[in-house]
């Protein structure tokens, strides 16, 4: 081969990588998982989603990369002698669920879990969650206490709100007194993305008797630059 053919394979080859990177900057994509509006379930305008209920008022939201960044770096969820780095966010789904006990009945939750189809699944406990946090960049954070149940005690629902080293307290307890507000962070295996909805539900007993709330869930992709996608979360459906 001359070297004028090489050097014009090289310039084709180099042009396509080129192009290919220039497209993957331009075109950022960016999902998110919203509660959808149902007679029983208020979605707020700063994202999360409530049920109000005879024994509890319970609201989710889903914690996406800012959010759980911010969170993450509470002093709280920070191992004190853990190396000094910035964690990374782990591929896969933060939900918060907050649960006011509204009765004069003490409520234990059972299960909290996601599913679709024929699908179900449990939140992971640190157990699970070892093989997704094995990054050096993941050292600093205490994920066993990330998942472990806190009483909080601000009205505050959204995370936004919320400062986790002053609002929140440990909670020992596997049930919830009157009055008593828990904050728990949920975590679950990445959801497949042709799925677009998909359930939210937790299970919980109040009065001797089993009951569960049901969230709808709705996948939210946007993309963050080009210009034909410049509307925010805008959902993938309507670009096509």
């Amino acid at each position: 081969m001359n070297n004028k053919l090489s050097g014009k394979i090289v310039s084709f080859f180099f042009g396509i990588f080129l192009l290919t990177m220039s497209c993957s900057a331009k075109h950022g994509m960016e999902r998110s998982f919203q509660g959808v509006e149902r007679l029983h379930v208020e979605v707020k305008k700063e994202g999360y989603a409530l049920i109000r209920g005879i024994y509890c008022d319970i609201s989710i939201e889903e914690l996406d990369r800012e959010k759980w960044q911010r969170i993450s770096s509470s002093k709280i969820f920070m191992i004190k002698d853990g190396p000094v780095t910035t964690g990374r966010v782990p591929s896969l789904i933060f939900f918060q669920m907050i649960i006011k006990n509204t009765s004069r009945e003490v409520i234990k939750v059972g299960g909290v879990n996601v599913r679709y189809g024929d699908i179900t699944l449990s939140g992971l406990n640190h157990e699970g969650l070892k093989k997704y946090i094995s990054s050096p960049a993941n050292k600093k954070i205490d994920y066993r206490k990330m998942l472990q149940p806190r009483r909080l005690v601000t009205d505050k629902l959204f995370s936004g709100d919320i400062d986790y080293d002053r609002d929140t307290i440990g909670y020992g307890f596997d049930f919830i007194p009157p009055s008593d507000t828990i904050l728990q962070i949920s975590v679950f295996d990445w959801i497949p993305v042709e799925i677009k909805d998909f359930k939210f539900i937790v299970e919980f007993t109040a009065a001797g008797k089993n009951f569960s709330s049901h969230f709808d869930i709705r996948r939210m992709e946007f993309r963050t630059r080009g210009d034909v996608f410049l509307q925010p979360k805008q959902k993938i459906e309507e670009l096509y």
